[in-house]
């Protein structure tokens, strides 16, 4: 076999390497920041409901930003399960198929989270 065609060979799967790293590495530096917002507005959030609540604030704009407290409610839903179980050809006459778009799930692992 040809020497150069080897040793292109070794370069590509050496920078196919090297790029997956780097892309690896930038995803987890990505994702354990993205943690660590997501803890932050999540407390941020907390706070701001629990002010507007006590002082019974609806909502609270200006130019940039618009907060509208959104008061605890209940939701009627259907049990799918018990109703497959019980009613299977209902089920089936009124069941509902949506197509669901492809995605990538990333966890950080180890304790940043």
């Amino acid at each position: 076999m040809d020497d150069k065609l080897i040793q292109k060979f070794s370069q590509t799967q050496s920078d196919i390497a090297e790029t997956e790293a780097k892309i690896m590495e930038q995803t987890t530096a990505l994702q354990t920041k993205l943690a660590t917002l997501k803890k932050i507005d999540t407390e941020i959030r907390g706070n701001i409901k629990e002010a507007m609540e006590k002082y019974d604030v609806k909502k609270v704009e200006n130019d940039n930003l618009a907060i509208t407290y959104i008061a605890p409610t209940t939701r009627t839903g259907l049990d799918t399960g018990r109703l497959k179980e019980e009613q299977p050809t209902l089920y089936e006459e009124y069941k509902k198929v949506s197509p669901v778009k492809s995605s990538v799930r990333i966890k950080v692992k180890g304790d940043n989270q």
